[in-house]
């Protein structure tokens, strides 16, 4: 994992979190395959006070991609997963489109939050039932329609890469 700031390892619980990352980019490599994981370098920070929007991802200097999170406590696997999974899935976009890409948001942000839901439940959270009513709840209708989506795709990841693909024409 390449961090931004270099600061996250003084973080309390920092093996919780790096693991918990390395598994979801391990599972992203299994689906989406290392030409596209590894096509842009990509930096992990987390948020901290005036840091704007997060979490977030968002390509710098057309080269590489920052994902900033916003994990108060990094023992805390469900919300790392349900963070960055979807965060993740932002960064697919930009590889299969390039880093200028704008197009689709709407749709990305509902495919990104059905991506959450989905990595909560292949990973058995606990908190499952509560992310998907999270979701739901949701003002934005674009994420809020992320856990109808996922549940029609029997939350499967293949089944959602399926989607992604299509709505890019790759």
């Amino acid at each position: 994992m390449k961090e931004f700031s270099g600061k996250l390892r003084d973080i309390d619980n920092y093996d919780i979190f790096f693991n918990t990352i390395v598994s979801i980019n391990k599972r992203f490599r299994e689906v989406f395959g290392d030409d596209i994981v590894d096509k842009y370098d990509l930096f992990i920070d987390n948020a901290t006070s005036g840091s704007g929007h997060t979490p977030v991802c968002v390509p710098i200097l057309k080269k590489y991609i920052l994902i900033k999170l916003h994990v108060s406590d990094f023992s805390d696997k469900d919300i790392i997963i349900y963070q960055y999974s979807h965060e993740l899935l932002h960064y697919i976009s930009y590889a299969i489109n390039g880093l200028l890409y704008k197009d689709h948001l709407d749709e990305e942000e509902q495919l990104a939050s059905a991506c959450s839901l989905i990595m909560l439940k292949e990973y058995n959270s606990k908190r499952f039932d509560y992310f998907c009513s999270y979701v739901s709840n949701l003002e934005d209708k674009n994420y809020k329609q992320g856990t109808k989506l996922a549940e029609k795709l029997n939350f499967d990841i293949y089944k959602l890469k399926d989607i992604l693909y299509k709505l890019y024409k790759k």
